[in-house]
């Protein structure tokens, strides 16, 4: 169905809100489903593939995976970052790396950056296939562009266990003979992150759909993890859902200047979510696509205090030995 009458947007006849979206199996990156517009006989241009719009809050969680490959951890203070400047005077509690994603902080990601270098970070866009001519701050908070198929991709990393599949389209071609003309043979996997590191990430955006910025996911299904966001003058927005057997990317945008998502970049952030549910809501069986890998080897868990006192402390994975002291910060 059309996108705009779905989500009952109140548009002028001249201006639109256009949607893409992408999912696949990270384990092989079939392509199970894709969409390059919400009318094909409106528009038959392909924005799934070649629309490329800032990737704002969808870049965090590769920035944290970086860091936990550099010896940080979840629990592990922001301010740890040396940086100019600091807004945590007195006695404010200092967000983590794990709060970081759960509240979408860009103030906290560029201190991330900073502390990584530019060089470091952009090796492991790189492996990601995420390759971006600018190396500045603007990075950080999420400046950088990319298309639907190539967020999808580069979630295969944090999905599986680090490496990333390219996307596939066709499995197999037989004649009407019955002979096969074609046979999809799968590439060798980019390793990008550790295993360790890619459960550590995915944990953690399992606990954003449960508590965090993705929240309006959490009725959609178990165990899924979830980012969300918008760029500020709500003419972009996205929302990356991962199950264990599918990932998946939407994104919506304000195709004209003069129209945007939402009055605010977190009511256009939501705009995804509610289509990413209705993908959900129209598949027959979820089943095949909730069935995960073991944890890998040499992980351990810990309760930790965190900034927000009014929720109960979660308990998150570590590499074995990082885990802070019970009911610290690590500092």
């Amino acid at each position: 169905d059309n996108l705009n009458e779905k989500l009952s947007f109140n548009l002028l006849a001249q201006d639109r809100i256009e949607g893409a979206s992408v999912s696949l199996d990270p384990y092989t990156g079939a392509v199970r489903s894709l969409k390059g517009g919400s009318d094909f006989f409106t528009t038959q241009f392909d924005r799934a593939h070649n629309t490329k719009r800032q990737m704002t809050g969808l870049f965090l969680p590769f920035l944290v995976a970086t860091a936990l490959e550099h010896g940080f951890t979840a629990a592990t203070p922001v301010n740890y970052v040396p940086m100019e400047g600091n807004r945590y005077g007195g006695d404010t509690p200092i967000p983590t790396l794990y709060e970081a994603i759960l509240a979408g902080m860009s103030f906290e990601a560029a201190r991330i950056y900073g502390n990584l270098g530019a060089g470091t970070v952009h090796q492991y866009l790189t492996k990601l296939g995420l390759n971006f001519e600018r190396r500045d701050f603007g990075i950080a908070v999420g400046q950088g562009e990319i298309s639907p198929v190539e967020a999808v991709a580069s979630y295969t990393a944090l999905a599986t266990d680090g490496q990333v599949r390219q996307p596939y389209y066709i499995e197999k071609i037989i004649s009407m003979d019955g002979e096969k003309i074609y046979q999809h043979r799968s590439s060798r996997p980019q390793k990008v992150f550790g295993p360790q590191t890619a459960y550590i990430v995915r944990t953690i955006l399992q606990h954003n759909v449960d508590r965090g910025m993705a929240s309006d996911a959490r009725k959609f299904a178990e165990n899924l993890g979830g980012v969300t966001g918008a760029s500020d003058d709500r003419h972009n927005s996205w929302f990356v859902g991962m199950l264990p057997r599918l990932v998946t990317v939407h994104w919506l945008g304000a195709e004209h200047g003069g129209l945007t998502l939402a009055e605010t970049p977190e009511d256009a952030a939501a705009h995804p979510i509610k289509t990413y549910g209705l993908m959900l809501k129209g598949l027959k069986d979820l089943k095949p696509y909730l069935k995960g890998s073991r944890p890998p080897d040499g992980l351990s868990y810990a309760r930790v205090k965190f900034v927000d006192r009014n929720s109960k402390d979660p308990s998150l994975p570590f590499v074995a030995g990082t885990e802070p002291p019970k009911g610290k910060r690590r500092l």
